[in-house]
């Protein structure tokens, strides 16, 4: 009994020293390589010798993970989509504006309006694709694209459809997307102000 109580702890004493199948299977191709492993024996102490052996050990080191800090997550799709297409629509009606509207703006005096209206939208449709590049997406950044949105749809449509004839009634409306840009603006300098110094 005591031969078989021995023979087992002997076993379990080989299993515990024996490395991981990963760590023994990097060490066979490195040997294949010709490449020498570093081990706990040679495993280099100095800076200078680890500096040398820098790409030794980042060949046999673990891999990383693909976590990614919640501070690092892309923002979400809509805003990308919401620029693409406000885009889309100030060059089209830019355009329109300015060869099938033309006279019809001209003989109305509102084709200062209707320019306006396009830049307006044009310029805060690359503020949202500019937003939507960023590392980052916290809450300020995401209020500052949903009132640029929202602007764009106040200000400049409440606009568009002045400079085509539409009621006066929508002229109060035109103020309320002034001010959406306008927050939204201080919520990117509020968010600059809040984070972190590089």
């Amino acid at each position: 009994m005591a031969r078989i109580f021995s023979g087992c702890h002997a076993d379990k004493r080989k299993r515990a020293e024996r490395p991981p199948s990963s760590i023994i299977e990097r060490r066979r191709r490195a040997d294949r390589a010709g490449i020498s492993v570093l081990t706990d024996e040679n495993f280099p102490r100095s800076p200078e010798t680890r500096l040398k052996h820098a790409p030794l050990m980042c060949l046999f080191s673990s891999p990383p993970s693909n976590t990614v800090p919640s501070s690092m997550k892309s923002v979400p799709r809509w805003v990308t989509l919401s620029a693409s297409i406000l885009g889309f629509i100030a060059v089209a009606l830019g355009a329109f504006g300015a060869h099938a509207l033309k006279e019809t703006l001209t003989e109305r005096a509102t084709l200062t309006t209707w320019q306006t209206a396009v830049l307006y939208q044009l310029v805060h449709s690359v503020a949202l694709l500019v937003v939507a590049g960023w590392s980052d997406h916290t809450g300020k950044i995401l209020w500052a694209a949903r009132c640029w949105t929202m602007g764009v749809i106040l200000f400049s449509g409440s606009l568009y459809w002045l400079a085509l004839g539409g009621p006066k009634i929508l002229g109060p409306i035109t103020p309320l997307g002034g001010l959406a840009f306008l927050f939204g603006w201080l919520c990117i300098g509020w968010n600059t102000i809040q984070s972190p110094k590089a």
